[in-house]
C-alpha cells in the first residue's frame, strides 16, 4: 500500500529523511505521521500511496509552510527563493543506475528529493499512458515510470483506453493532506 524510493520501500528511512531535512521536532514528526496514518485510513484508492509526493506535503502543511504547500500543490517549485527549497533538496534517496556494460556493477548515485520532484511533476503533467511510455537512463525516472505503471494497473487494470487521458491519482494528494490534517487537528488548534 506504500510506497517509498527507491525500490527498497524503506518507508521509516525515508520518513526520518524528511524530519531530518526539515529539522521536524519529534512532536513535529509524530504529527505527521497521525497526518499519514489518517490519509491512510482514508485512502480511496487501490493504488499504492506515493510517499515521494505525499510526505513533503505532509510536512509542509504540519510546519504551516504555505508556500513550499502552494508550490507542491501547484507542481511547480520554480517559483520558490533557495533557502525554501533547501530541505528538498538536501533530502536525498539513493538508485542504482543499470549495470555497466562488460559487467561492470552498477553506481548508485544519490538524487535530491527535490530533483526527483521536478520529474514527477513532468510525468504528472502526461496522460498516465504516456508517463508510463516515458523511456529513460535515469534510474529515478524509470523508478518514477514504474510506479505510474503500477498505479495504471491497480486502478485501470493496465488498460490503456484509446480516446481517454487517464490521469494520475495523485493530483487528489493535496486535497487528501488537507482534509486529513483538518481531520487530526487538536480541539486547541481548531480554537485558533
Amino acid at each position: 500500500m506504500l510506497s517509498s524510493p527507491p525500490r527498497s520501500n524503506n518507508h521509516p528511512v525515508f520518513f526520518e529523511g524528511g524530519a531530518i531535512a526539515f529539522g521536524l521536532s519529534l512532536r513535529d514528526a509524530e504529527q505527521c505521521f497521525d497526518v499519514l496514518r489518517t490519509v491512510l485510513t482514508l485512502w480511496p484508492f487501490k493504488a499504492s500511496v506515493e510517499m515521494i509526493y505525499l510526505l513533503p506535503l505532509i510536512i509542509s502543511f504540519q510546519q504551516g509552510n504555505l508556500r513550499l504547500l502552494a508550490a507542491l500543490e501547484g507542481r511547480s517549485l520554480d517559483a520558490l527563493q533557495k533557502e525554501e527549497l533547501r530541505p528538498l533538496e538536501s533530502w536525498s534517496v539513493n538508485f542504482k543506475d543499470r549495470p555497466g556494460s562488460l559487467g561492470k556493477p552498477p553506481t548508485v548515485r544519490s538524487v535530491s528529493v527535490y530533483s526527483i520532484l521536478n520529474e514527477l511533476f513532468r510525468l504528472m503533467e502526461k496522460s498516465l499512458q504516456d508517463a508510463t511510455s516515458v523511456n529513460s537512463a535515469a534510474a529515478q525516472t524509470r523508478w518514477l515510470t514504474d510506479r505510474l505503471a503500477d498505479e495504471l494497473q491497480r486502478e485501470h487494470g493496465g488498460r490503456r483506453r484509446s480516446g481517454e487521458a487517464l490521469r494520475t491519482v495523485l493530483l487528489n494528494y493535496p486535497t487528501l493532506v488537507q482534509s486529513a490534517g483538518r481531520f487530526k487537528a487538536s480541539p486547541e488548534q481548531s480554537a485558533q
